[in-house]
């Protein structure tokens, strides 16, 4: 703990001198829970708990429908069509059990809102992380190299070249270090259930 403080004392002493634009425009999206089968089933098949039908564009008893996903994101771009970067903190599936959802069900929803996302900024930077509901069975990633890890980093492989050795890192170890060398600023994504750091 000690050597902790050691380290807070010394970022904390560092000067920082910021060259260029000092303010900027981003997107945080996150908790997507995108639910395939909105609409058509109940509990556990669908994430609704709720007696009838629900919305077209949500319910508060049910994760998200597709309608939902797809008109928030291009709500984001008509108001900022052109952030600096944008960082998805994931969380993609819905809240139901592990025994209704697979590794492909999984790569599948997460393969449709990575290409919602490119078509509406292709441009953009995006800082892309891992939440606890993206890998099969939820909450249980593996701390060495997947296939699925490995999948979903040639699905990304275009946001994550745009950062130095962010591609190969993310393969590896399931976190990248983006640097946003415009606003001296360094984003460290990481899936905190199977990454720890010794002090």
């Amino acid at each position: 703990m000690t050597a902790m403080f050691k380290w807070i004392a010394i970022l904390a002493s560092v000067n920082t001198v910021i060259c260029g634009p000092t303010t900027g425009k981003f997107w945080h999206v996150t908790d997507f829970h995108y639910d395939q089968f909105y609409g058509d089933g109940s509990y556990p098949m669908s994430s609704c708990r709720k007696i009838g039908q629900p919305d077209v564009l949500g319910d508060y008893a049910c994760d998200s429908p597709w309608s939902l996903i797809n008109a928030s994101v291009y709500a984001m771009k008509e108001i900022e069509p052109n952030p600096d970067f944008i960082i998805w903190t994931g969380d993609d599936t819905p809240h139901v059990p592990d025994a209704i959802l697979s590794q492909s069900s999984v790569l599948s929803t997460i393969t449709n809102i990575t290409e919602l996302l490119m078509d509406a900024f292709p441009e953009t930077k995006f800082i892309p992380v891992f939440g606890n509901h993206d890998y099969h069975p939820k909450h249980q990633f593996p701390p060495n190299p997947t296939d699925f890890y490995s999948n979903v980093t040639d699905l990304w492989k275009p946001w994550l070249d745009k950062f130095p050795n962010a591609t190969e890192l993310f393969r590896e170890s399931k976190f990248c270090l983006p640097t946003m060398t415009t606003y001296l600023m360094q984003t460290i994504s990481l899936i905190s259930q199977t990454s720890h750091v010794s002090i």
